[in-house]
């Protein structure tokens, strides 16, 4: 993505300057030639300072950061195009009705957030287990959105999140880091508009894409070191649970819109989904849905997040 942006940012300035020329009255435009050796040079240097820039320089470090984690590929987020899915299940009360569900394109990270990344964002690593590819854990639902704010900076990206609290609101429409809704989230763990319609993200066993209670050894896992789903995701089963936008109520699905969904409008709670590396099969679905605290959660240790980006 980054390449990308920079690349475009060239091609855009590189066409300015070409018009310029063409349109300055000069003994340029006279003699009817365009030094086309000034023109190259000028878009060198501006893709030399764009390069150097606060926020590239940044993301150089986050890809360096990230480098040792081979199935990133050096993109840390991957597309999910938008699309329309059966949302829910008849497993547990709270997962009912099933009922359709849209929504909108967006990047999501293939990993959830390790530590490494963390610590170089927001100065601090909570975790219990500590060690820089295992994904970050004992975070606040308040941590994990100022660490999406902090990185949305960095990069010069708009920030989504403002207030604080149960205050704190989310702009949408904002091109900076967020966490994912819950219904982003679970068309995500499903495999997008790849689906093969398993019960967890990618299988119907957990043994090849989770780290569970029964291969765990009771901890945490480097991320990315199970099979991926359907859209490239690893750990969307197991490891740790990642928190959401949404509050949590145990029957918003009788009430659920079709479309923009982001939960309710309040409550005590926020959704965290996936399942853990302490728990068994049932918490680890594709639509297995819980609340906690969003500060000083029960069982922090096994709390942690992935990040998304809104694609329009």
């Amino acid at each position: 993505m980054r390449t990308i942006a920079v690349a475009g940012l060239v091609l855009l300035l590189g066409a300015v300057i070409v018009m310029a020329v063409i349109r300055e009255p000069s003994d340029r435009k006279s003699s009817g030639r365009i030094n086309n050796a000034e023109i190259l040079d000028a878009v060198n240097e501006l893709y030399s300072q764009a390069e150097a820039s606060p926020a590239n320089a940044w993301i150089q470090k986050k890809e360096q950061l990230l480098s040792g984690i081979t199935v990133l590929n050096g993109d840390l987020l991957t597309f999910a195009d938008g699309g329309t899915f059966q949302m829910g299940s008849k497993m547990n009360e709270n997962e009912q009705p099933v009922h359709r569900v849209s929504v909108a394109p967006f990047y999501i990270s293939k990993i959830e957030v390790p530590q490494c990344l963390y610590e170089e964002v927001m100065g601090t690593n909570p975790s219990k287990t500590k060690q820089g590819n295992l994904p970050v854990e004992q975070v606040d639902w308040q941590d994990a959105v100022e660490f999406c704010n902090k990185l949305s900076e960095l990069e010069g990206l708009g920030k989504c999140y403002t207030g604080t609290g149960d205050a704190t609101r989310c702009d949408f429409k904002a091109n900076g880091y967020r966490l994912p809704t819950e219904a982003e989230w679970e068309f995500a763990a499903r495999g997008g508009n790849n689906t093969g319609g398993y019960t967890y993200a990618g299988a119907d066993k957990l043994g090849g894409i989770a780290w569970y209670a029964p291969n765990s050894d009771g901890r945490t896992h480097e991320v990315g070191t199970k099979a991926p789903n359907e859209l490239g995701l690893y750990d969307m089963s197991g490891n740790v649970y990642e928190w959401c936008w949404d509050w949590y109520d145990s029957g918003f699905y009788s009430q659920s819109p079709g479309s923009d969904v982001y939960g309710p409008s309040s409550g005590t709670e926020r959704i965290r989904r996936s399942g853990s590396f302490f728990n068994y099969e049932g918490n680890c679905t594709n639509s297995y849905r819980r609340g906690s605290r969003p500060q000083n959660p029960e069982y922090a240790y096994t709390i942690g997040f992935r990040i998304v980006r809104s694609a329009d």
